[in-house]
């Protein structure tokens, strides 16, 4: 969400920001709210399609979980506020040779809050392409002021192998059902390019470079490692700020436990886990 730079001048202060809060809502009525749902992104990653932190429908839709059934729950704090804390739901599953996925994702608290209801298909196409499309009803809340009608993003993807080991991806994400909208909406547009290493001798890894409009060009690179037969580690950075992050996932039979941390260099961490049924 769009929130915790608020914070950033009386975080040192150990007192609640009351000031800051009706600053935010002040600022939220008379401008437009571009770039909310920021805190969703913290805790996006490439490598890991089931792990229940973040929603497999809100992420590249050509990448969701191969698998017959699953369902996940997930819970973050973004800069480890509790006014900006996010829970999110997400069931899917695959038929034939297609995969679906839909979501729920709520942050905030009774002052602000947002809401993304996402559902997402994916599609083998041939022998080598996988596309996907994704759908997305995005609101945003807050309290003392009439709720503004909500919008709709889409996003599209396709997956691509280059060879054995090696695919390529386009992703476009967060694009406005209408053009009117394409410089007013809730929910900052993306566009990755990336390559990725396939699984192999339990190693799978990405290099990416996102571009937002109105933003610098941001490059990520992300590495997933097996650490034992029932255990993942997660390493990753991407730029625009810095933001390292590291997480870990455990898999008991059925049952995937997933934790993630990430460091922003001006907010400090940012902490989330989630668990997968399969």
């Amino acid at each position: 969400m769009s929130r915790p730079h608020c914070g950033a001048g009386t975080a040192g202060s150990g007192v609640e920001f009351p000031v800051a809060r009706s600053m935010l809502l002040l600022w939220a009525s008379v401008a437009v709210l571009s770039g909310a749902f920021e805190g969703a992104n913290l805790f996006r990653t490439t490598t890991a399609s089931l792990d229940g932190i973040f929603p497999p429908a809100m992420n590249n839709p050509a990448r969701l979980p191969d698998q017959p059934l699953w369902a996940s729950l997930g819970q973050g704090r973004p800069m480890g506020f509790a006014w900006a804390a996010y829970n999110a739901v997400s069931l899917g599953g695959r038929y034939g040779p297609w995969r679906s996925a839909a979501g729920i994702w709520t942050s905030g608290d009774e002052l602000y809050s947002e809401t993304s209801f996402t559902a997402a298909v994916a599609r083998q196409v041939g022998h080598r392409l996988t596309a996907g499309l994704s759908l997305s009803y995005n609101e945003v809340s807050i309290k003392g002021f009439d709720a503004g009608a909500g919008e709709y993003v889409a996003g599209l993807a396709i997956v691509a192998p280059l060879s054995e080991s090696i695919e390529f991806s386009v992703w476009y994400g967060g694009q406005p059902l209408k053009r009117s909208q394409a410089y007013q909406s809730l929910t900052r547009q993306l566009v990755q390019m990336g390559l990725s290493a396939r699984r192999r001798g339990g190693f799978s890894g990405t290099l990416a470079v996102e571009k937002t409009p109105g933003f610098p060009l941001s490059l990520l690179a992300e590495v997933n490692l097996t650490a034992r037969s029932d255990m993942d580690l997660e390493l990753g950075y991407r730029t625009g700020p810095g933001l390292p992050y590291a997480g870990a996932r455990l898999t008991l039979r059925r049952l995937v436990l997933s934790v993630r941390m990430n460091y922003h260099p001006l907010f400090g961490f940012s902490s989330a886990f989630g668990f997968a049924f399969r």
